[in-house]
């Protein structure tokens, strides 16, 4: 059973836009790496990427999730719906464990910020504008791939 835009935006706490709306941006980093979406979905809570995913699957559309739009194929793009996670952002250290919590649309200059704080660091990447969700299910090549291994190697669990 399918529902309308207009259904899903009255569902979701957070910005729902199609093409023409106030809100409404698929642009990323690379513009060889765009394709513009039927709806973008920018949550503000977990249960908005529920919704949206339930939405786009009751509606035949493909999903994309973006975290920071930095990719520059179309890994994080969709011509059906797209997720943009750029709002979960935040960075939380445990300094007494030494582990970092990250949100997926945290980007490396954030989790750098954070992590120096507490004399830490992270295995992140070389571009400071690049999210940590799309930095980590890549595999997470870095400077301290060498000594640390891939960002992926390190990661301790994630809620999908």
């Amino acid at each position: 059973m399918s529902y309308s835009i207009t259904e899903l935006k009255s569902f979701c706490k957070g910005i729902v836009a199609e093409p023409g709306d106030e809100g409404y941006d698929y642009s990323k980093w690379a513009p060889n790496g765009t394709l513009p979406s039927k709806v973008v979905v920018f949550p503000a809570e977990i249960e908005d990427i529920s919704k949206a995913v339930k939405f786009a699957r009751a509606n035949g559309l493909n999903i994309g999730i973006r975290g920071g739009g930095h990719n520059s194929s179309t890994a994080s793009a969709s011509d059906g719906l797209l997720i943009n996670m750029r709002k979960f952002n935040k960075v939380r250290v445990d300094e007494e464990a030494k582990v970092g919590y990250l949100q997926p649309g945290a980007l490396v200059f954030d989790v750098e910020n954070e992590t120096a704080k507490y004399g830490l660091g992270a295995c992140v990447g070389i571009c400071s504008e690049v999210s940590m969700g799309g930095y980590v299910t890549g595999g997470g090549i870095g400077y301290s791939v060498g000594a640390h291994g891939l960002a992926a190697d390190n990661l301790i669990s994630a809620t999908v």
